[in-house]
């Protein structure tokens, strides 16, 4: 069954609300990433920590290509694009708000929550 979508911005929103016991420092890992995974998934936000995780288009093409006039339209902005970002963001700014300075110094350059997880993984990689 389709979850609706206010169910699904109230998901979106209690990622918010979860307080990050452990931040991620030298040494937690495991700890950190059982705790930040969970509050993620639990939310209904796991696609965006995914490696396949990509926005979809940001313009949709018009139906019909040309005007009554002959004049081409332009392309239309697409609205599952916004709120693809806005979650996504969302996710990087809790990810980002789980680590201790040391470690964020590292990843800092991340621009989408799937890129700051790889690049977490790959920090903490044995």
């Amino acid at each position: 069954m389709a979850q609706s979508s206010s169910s699904a911005a109230l998901a979106s929103l209690a990622l918010e609300f979860i307080p990050v016991s452990e931040k991620l420092g030298r040494g937690n890992y495991a700890m950190w990433r059982a705790q930040v995974e969970s509050a993620i998934r639990g939310a209904q936000l796991g696609r965006f920590i995914k490696a396949t995780a990509t926005p979809p288009q940001e313009f949709l093409e018009p139906d019909d290509k040309k005007k009554a006039d002959g004049k081409a339209t332009h392309p239309i902005p697409n609205p599952e694009y916004d709120e693809w970002v806005g979650k996504d963001q969302m996710v990087l700014s809790y990810l980002f708000g789980s680590l201790f300075e040391e470690v964020f110094a590292q990843v800092s350059s991340a621009t989408m929550a799937a890129q700051l997880w790889a690049a977490i993984e790959g920090v903490n990689a044995s």
